[in-house]
């Protein structure tokens, strides 16, 4: 079936779909899909768009998703990943100072999450020495 959606109504509704407001955890399948549409420029840019949107919205859920997603894809998408994110960390930097009411039943725990998760995302946007995955030396094997 051909698809008449723009492509960044398709990004978008990607974006929202692994970034719901839910207690679930996020499609791993997506995560894999974002990764190679990094190494798009233009998917990438509408991308970037939609999940700089996604965590400016008021709910722990979409924010810990949001830095979760953008911690992997600084990890391992496309090295213009990095590059883009550190002109654009303001809004992750804003999650650092987190404050929400308290949950139900987890009491301040989701707002510690996202600041915790904001501090591990902006770390991988300036981390300069992660080394591609096939790289990484072994362990040293004991005598």
């Amino acid at each position: 079936m051909v698809s008449f959606l723009p492509d960044s109504l398709k990004y978008r509704q990607m974006i929202a779909k692994a970034t719901s407001d839910d207690e679930a955890p996020s499609p791993g399948f997506l995560q894999e899909e974002l990764k190679q549409l990094t190494h798009d420029a233009e998917a990438w840019r509408h991308i970037q768009d939609a999940l700089m949107a996604r965590l400016e919205i008021k709910s722990s859920n979409v924010k810990l998703k949001g830095l979760r997603l953008l911690k992997v894809l600084c990890a391992t998408g496309s090295p213009n990943v990095k590059r883009d994110m550190q002109r654009r960390t303001h809004v992750v930097r804003d999650c650092m100072h987190w404050r929400c009411d308290p949950h139900p039943s987890m009491g301040e725990l989701p707002a510690k999450m996202v600041r915790e998760a904001a501090q591990e995302a902006v770390n991988a946007i300036f981390d300069s020495e992660n080394p591609p995955p096939a790289t990484i030396p072994s362990a040293p094997q004991p005598p």
